[in-house]
């Protein structure tokens, strides 16, 4: 796939041929769990339709009604099936760690900057959901080690630096959680028709934005104004809170 495409931006001619591939790669590399659960027929109705899979996802990124001819008794939207998930929670099964409050604080942070990623995407509704299950379950160690790109958005001042600063601590986030626990957390909380659809969308456009420069993932942050002011309220309370 073309680094630094927008899939969402994408003719759907484009689209269709861009992800026809990144579909079949997505489908092979699930193959071991796809072929042990009990509606593998419908990997075999994707395999055999991919024209009408492809439809299905470009309905995901323009947030439109799925046709779902192939998920065909899941409906005709993403609907997150999972509980959800709070941070008040965080330290509940965990022992006790030594900068526990840093560590709340940053938790939001981090669920501002996926959420905004996965929003940029295209995820729509579960985009914030998504995200605060995967956040919850980086452990305290892995949430003080993005202390350092918190503290360097806390300290950019342009728009431009900003979406870069954001760009940079997802990055870091991503690469704690890896694309396997992205893809479970998909399994565990969407219908099975749904999780293949959105996990190639992600899958696909987060490969395509970090293998290059991340120049066309900063141009989608800093468009979304209103998420990022949210975002730098919850960082400037974290700075305070992990510096005093």
């Amino acid at each position: 796939m073309q680094q630094n495409v927008l899939l969402k931006d994408l003719p759907k001619a484009n689209f269709d041929a861009t992800m026809t591939d990144e579909l079949n790669k997505f489908l092979a590399s699930q193959g071991a769990y796809i072929d042990t659960n009990p509606t593998q027929q419908q990997k075999r109705d994707i395999e055999g339709s991919v024209l009408p899979t492809l439809d299905d996802m470009y309905a995901v990124l323009h947030q439109q009604p799925l046709r779902n001819r192939v998920g065909r008794d899941e409906g005709n939207q993403i609907v997150w099936t999972g509980p959800d998930i709070d941070a008040v929670h965080y330290f509940t099964t965990r022992a006790a760690f030594s900068q526990q409050q840093c560590v709340l604080a940053i938790i939001p942070c981090a669920v501002d900057v996926l959420a905004i990623i996965f929003q940029a995407i295209g995820t729509g509704v579960i985009a914030r959901k998504l995200a605060q299950t995967l956040v919850i379950g980086i452990p305290p160690a892995g949430i003080i080690g993005l202390q350092v790109a918190v503290n360097a958005l806390n300290a950019a001042t342009t728009a431009w630096t900003r979406g870069i600063a954001i760009a940079k601590l997802g990055g870091a986030i991503l690469r704690l959680i890896g694309f396997k626990q992205i893809i479970q957390t998909l399994k565990d909380n969407l219908k099975w028709y749904q999780w293949v659809l959105m996990g190639v969308i992600i899958v696909a456009q987060i490969v395509a934005w970090f293998a290059s420069d991340g120049i066309a993932l900063v141009a989608e942050i800093v468009i979304l104004a209103a998420l990022i002011l949210v975002l730098i309220a919850d960082v400037v309370n974290a700075v305070k809170v992990c510096s005093g």
